[in-house]
């Protein structure tokens, strides 16, 4: 009889250690998802490739500048196209660096289709060399960089990495953010009697 006992005991203590061990191993091959995962300057901005307002096939990493604004906006409406608005006349106001940046709009469509008119470029009228539309279907860009569901900018200098991120109708943040990033990558240039 205590031989019989020893073995359900010995039994039921595998069989808790094994049921116990498996949310441990699924959290260390990140299956399951932590909720600090969030991206955080400093951080590399991941590359992703998505679709323009024509219909090309566009890869981040071809299209960044020196230093690059990213907004993750939601499929156009006025209120977005208010801000793309803001994010035009941030281009303009650029333009003429001898820095060349870049702003990418990505815009979420109301479906899972992309087309010109969930092309924030295309029905906003965003008009300029440095300004580029992208569609992402399914929200993957915006799980790539974690946004949630909120509108967000990231300003991103020319290594890739992550300078500043906020909220996209923080205009404010957003030029103060791209204008440290701009003069960060102007004195890393060579000057005029440097010998590199």
């Amino acid at each position: 009889m205590r031989c019989g006992i020893r073995r359900i005991v010995v039994v039921l203590a595998v069989v808790s250690l094994l049921g116990c061990e498996q949310p441990e191993e699924q959290a260390s091959v990140g299956i399951v998802a932590q909720p600090s995962d969030e991206l955080r300057v400093g951080d590399r901005a991941p590359d992703f490739d998505s679709y323009s307002a024509t219909g090309e096939r566009r890869r981040f990493s071809d299209i960044r500048g020196d230093v690059t604004i990213l907004a993750l906006t939601h499929a156009p409406d006025p209120e977005v196209c208010s801000v793309a608005a803001n994010i035009l006349m941030l281009a303009e106001k650029y333009a003429d660096l001898k820095t060349n940046v870049r702003f990418v709009c990505v815009s979420a469509p109301a479906g899972d289709q992309c087309d010109l008119k969930a092309n924030i470029a295309e029905k906003c009228g965003l008009q300029s060399l440095r300004v580029v539309g992208l569609c992402d279907a399914g929200g993957r860009v915006r799980d790539l960089f974690r946004a949630g569901k909120g509108q967000v900018y990231f300003v991103i200098d020319g290594d890739g990495r992550i300078v500043a991120k906020g909220p996209i109708d923080d205009l404010r943040g957003m030029e103060a953010a791209l204008r440290k990033a701009v003069r960060a990558y102007e004195a890393d240039l060579p000057g005029p009697y440097d010998d590199n």
